[in-house]
């Protein structure tokens, strides 16, 4: 990413005018933009980056800053924003960013600041009364190519604008809302896939009512009807009693381990804010700026990471400190006693890691070097019935996978997704950048492509494949290289790099290490990236067994996805992409996993019930100990302070107070919970594998 502020002196040192004053102009503003723009502060405990401005379009530019390779700019009236709320989407569809402007003149920063992204398009968003005629043709004068779209009302603007979404990418589901502040929060959940469209009771576009496009309504019975939800076929409703518990309930369906802190009122931040939310998976919280209740306390508490979008008056520090807002002490964010030493303390929250570690004492013991590993992967594969040698593969073409996809039983035109999950019952497994493929056939237009990876045979599209020949895939593997270890973020174009995603590394650059991602099609290309070195490391994490409790815990709260859809993973899934954080190759599927020779197996086909079953987990390790049931499989977390065994797990349904509860998301559970036939998870495990034990 260039330096802004070397390029907006730049700017200035060229114009015809007195050199010096401009120069120091120019270091000026770009200091009062920079100055305020992804400052790290600690409240109390509680890290945040705080994204802001002077006023909204330095706000904008800022949150703009934050996303790479930006390819188009979406220009919003940066006070009648109401009919671009559903712009965000179209940005993320279109690798854009949302810059703010006034209605008859183009603000000076924002002008700049297109300069410096030189975007393939902008596209204004509004009629003439939103954004000027001299605004558009002004941008035409510098050569930009200049799109508008408004249409009468916000409710036809917003068709409109999922209209031009659905040019840009293949879209999921349509997000329905009437509330501004609903539809803002709702970015998060859009991503890039889920037009947002504007209604009310009275203004009920016919896109929605005849489209068979699976529909989620954002928003209480206050805002859009029942008798509204039935006429448009939605799915489900995501509400709260105001709009700050919207904000939560929506974020909490994201999934996202980092989140996004605007104000709820003023909205203007937190609409530039979706683009942030995309290329950083976040969600979006609002706030009122007087308090955070105790729901979005306990929300914030172990997030990865917090982005603060706006000032002080729009956004207050002291929200995140330890008292809350009746004056009472709240340890929910940050420490009681900072004073204290934290060995010293007995942790209470039951989502990190020091509680589990508190009441377990895991091992830090490294079981075997990477070296070692690597050599004991090779073995197991020539032995396993479930892994594959793509080396020795017959096959005609090699090549890696270029980014995130998804292995099908078939070649497919379309999806076939859940509407109450987002998932594609049609996916076998996920595959990642980088990863080694044999290309065994093609379909008859050679779009999708039959292939063996390691752990899977299937079709995936061709155009996520770099083809490369078999000598240089041996060499690709023999370099140096680093692998995630967040559970997933996403590379400066956008696309997600999960855990256990192995990257070439080209060097280290203070705190990012810089490497390589493939560019599909014929022959080797690639392109550079920064990854931060807190989100992978080099080779492998050591193998021990505080580290894969680490790594389990990280997926806390991520939503479910059947075979690694929805950007997401399922249950062996899980467990396969923890254990790649060690270098440890293990099958993919539950059934393949409890029958492989990898790790040894206790059996778990005994009398006695849950209490029998429940004491043999106990003198098990947690982490490396993975139970398994018919269609389904957890990793023994340990006791809690009652001596309670728990499990972490990506499931669906859980049985309470004699109702099917859906889950979709991996959690921390008791191993007494449920299942639909009224049996505790533990007491239908047949066997448990121990993966301390891989060769």
């Amino acid at each position: 990413m260039p330096d802004s502020k070397r390029d907006s002196n730049k700017y200035y040192f060229e114009m015809r005018c007195n050199m010096k004053k401009r120069i120091i102009k120019a270091m000026t503003i770009s200091l009062s933009i920079l100055a305020i723009a992804g400052i790290e502060v600690k409240a109390d405990g509680i890290n945040f980056e705080r994204i802001s401005g002077g006023n909204r379009y330095l706000t904008a530019i800022n949150i703009s800053r934050k996303i790479e390779n930006k390819k188009a700019v979406i220009l919003v009236n940066s006070k009648k924003f109401i009919d671009a709320l559903p712009g965000t989407v179209l940005a993320n569809s279109c690798e854009g960013v949302i810059l703010l402007t006034r209605e008859n003149n183009l603000d000076d920063n924002t002008k700049r600041e297109i300069d410096l992204i030189k975007p393939e398009k902008v596209i204004i968003l509004g009629g003439y009364s939103s954004v000027s005629k001299n605004i558009e043709d002004d941008l035409k004068g510098e050569g930009l190519q200049v799109q508008r779209i408004g249409g009468a009302s916000r409710y036809e603007t917003s068709v409109l604008i999922a209209d031009e979404i659905e040019k840009n990418t293949e879209v999921s589901s349509y997000i329905v809302a009437a509330n501004p502040a609903d539809s803002v929060s709702s970015t998060a959940l859009a991503r890039n896939t889920m037009p947002i469209i504007l209604i009310d009771d009275r203004n009920i576009p016919s896109k929605l009512v005849n489209s068979s496009q699976n529909k989620i309504v954002v928003g209480g019975e206050s805002s859009i009807s029942g008798n509204t939800f039935n006429m448009i076929k939605a799915s489900r409703r995501i509400s709260g009693s105001d709009r700050y518990r919207t904000s939560l309930n929506i974020a909490k369906e994201t999934g996202y381990t980092s989140t996004i802190i605007s104000n709820g009122r003023t909205l203007i931040d937190a609409l530039a804010s979706g683009t942030l939310s995309f290329g950083h998976s976040s969600s979006i919280i609002l706030t009122n700026n007087k308090n955070l209740d105790s729901d979005i306390r306990e929300y914030l508490k172990n997030k990865e990471r917090i982005f603060v979008v706006g000032g002080e008056s729009s956004v207050s520090s002291k929200l995140f400190s330890v008292t809350s807002s009746d004056g009472n002490s709240d340890s929910s964010i940050g420490d009681k006693d900072m004073n204290t030493p934290r060995s010293k303390l007995k942790p209470t929250n039951r989502n990190t890691y020091e509680y589990w570690d508190y009441y377990n004492k895991y091992d830090n013991t490294v079981l075997y070097s990477v070296d070692e590993i690597e050599r004991i992967n090779q073995l197991n594969i020539q032995r396993s019935s479930y892994l594959y040698n793509i080396y020795g593969e017959r096959a005609s073409e090699f090549g890696v996978i270029a980014r995130r996809t998804i292995i099908k039983e078939k070649p497919m035109g379309r999806n076939y997704v859940d509407p109450n999950t987002f998932d594609d019952y049609s996916s076998l497994s996920g595959l990642f950048p980088w990863e080694p493929i044999a290309i065994n056939k093609y379909n008859s237009d050679k779009s999708w492509a039959y292939i063996t990876s390691v752990d899977y045979r299937g079709w995936i599209p061709t155009k996520d494949i770099m083809k490369v020949p078999k000598n240089k895939l041996i060499e690709l593997q023999n370099q140096s290289f680093v692998t995630v270890i967040s559970r997933q973020i996403r590379d400066s174009q956008g696309y997600l790099l999960d855990m256990g995603t192995k990257l070439p590394l080209l060097q280290k650059s203070g705190e990012n290490y810089i490497v390589s991602m493939p560019i599909s099609g014929d022959g080797y290309r690639v392109r550079n990236i920064e990854i931060n070195k807190n989100d992978a490391t080099e080779r492998y994490l050591p193998f021990t067994q505080s580290n894969v409790i680490k790594q389990m815990l990280k997926f806390n709260g991520e939503k479910y996805g059947w075979g690694h859809s929805n950007s997401a993973r399922d249950c062996s899934g899980f467990i396969r992409d923890v254990y790649r954080s060690f270098g440890v190759i293990i099958s993919r599927d539950t059934s393949t996993q409890s029958k492989d020779i990898i790790g040894s197996t206790v059996n778990f086909s005994i009398s006695g019930g849950y209490n029998a079953k429940n004491n043999l987990l106990k003198k098990q390790k947690p982490g490396f100990s993975a139970m398994y049931l018919s269609g389904h499989t957890m990793l023994y977390l340990g006791v809690d302070e009652n001596g309670r065994t728990y499990m972490v797990h990506q499931y669906g349904y859980r049985k309470e107070n004699g109702k099917n509860i859906g889950v979709f998301k991996n959690e921390i559970s008791p191993t007494s919970i449920l299942d639909k036939n009224n049996r505790t998870f533990l007491e239908n495990v047949f066997l448990v594998k121990d993966f301390s034990k891989i060769r």
